[in-house]
């Protein structure tokens, strides 16, 4: 019952939220680019209510790309610039055999985190 009620609370506020966003968007945007601003934060009065509209900035870099980039500068040049980050997905991990010669290496590069519990009360009929 509570996780229906629940539902029903989230689906009402995002219809808000969305209510208000396609309302009062241009207004907001266009006091940010007067600020000459593409994200950031905006506090206006819009019907006597104070209402602040946030964007914000996310970055996604193709690494496929990048790896040719750092590859042609070299590496001085690349770790100057560049954060170098390598990972491996554990199901390749989970298939490496352990008289492979770098699976010693890569258990040291591997550190496994657990999560806090979670709890949940799974409706019953």
């Amino acid at each position: 019952m509570l996780s229906f009620q629940k539902r029903k609370i989230q689906e009402a506020e995002k219809e808000i939220h969305e209510k208000i966003a396609k309302r009062y968007s241009k207004p907001f945007m266009d006091e940010l680019k007067a600020r000459g601003k593409e994200y950031g934060d905006v506090t206006m009065e819009i019907d006597g209510i104070k209402t602040t509209m946030q964007i914000k900035k996310t970055v996604d870099w193709d690494s496929d790309k990048l790896f040719l980039v750092a590859r042609d500068m070299g590496p001085a040049k690349a770790t100057e610039i560049m954060t170098i980050e390598c990972k491996m997905p554990e199901a390749n991990f989970n298939k490496i055999e352990a008289n492979n010669p770098f699976y010693k290496r890569i258990i040291e590069a591997r550190t496994v985190k657990y999560s806090a519990p979670k709890f949940s009360f799974p409706e019953t009929e």
